[in-house]
């Protein structure tokens, strides 16, 4: 399962101690966790069966997640179906936890389609266009189509 965030829920050791049932890991998580975000987060914080289930959600999640109220209030899984998929907060949030931006974006590829990446390369040629370390005017004679793949790639032409 995948939190509005990105991140994998399967994963999270607040999901797996709720799963558990098991309070030693929850004061394990609780103790980490504390410490890694200068915070003071108690073992009983750590009850979580995922932000999108609305069963136990971690304090964090059920109060403060801006990721998540958006999801909520606009109604998607997570922010890779978002219209505006990479805001100032995702982007501050990929920062602590890249693995989320890892699966939002694969995400949002595969919900894009095998069109994504071409439209993508076509995006950046539209720009520039790139001559001997120097950017001018894309000539009207160029076109250029990517193939899909993991992530998009640019695509410079060099002449």
């Amino acid at each position: 399962m995948i939190a509005c965030c990105g991140l994998d829920c399967s994963k999270c050791e607040a999901y797996l101690a709720t799963r558990e049932d098991n309070d030693v890991k929850r004061a394990e998580v609780a103790k980490k966790w504390s410490v890694q975000y200068n915070t003071a987060i108690k073992p009983e914080h750590i009850n979580c069966d995922g932000c999108r289930t609305g069963e136990k959600l971690f304090f964090y999640s059920s109060d403060m997640c801006e990721i998540r109220k958006c999801c909520m209030e606009k109604e998607i899984e997570n922010r890779a179906a978002c219209e505006m998929y990479i805001c100032d907060k995702l982007k501050a949030f990929i920062a602590l936890a890249p693995e989320a931006g890892s699966a939002l974006e694969k995400l949002h590829m595969s919900a894009a389609g095998p069109r994504a990446s071409s439209l993508i390369v076509e995006e950046t040629l539209a720009l520039c266009f790139t001559r001997r370390g120097g950017v001018y005017p894309r000539p009207k004679t160029t076109a250029i189509t990517a193939t899909g793949g993991d992530k998009p790639r640019p695509y410079f032409i060099s002449m």
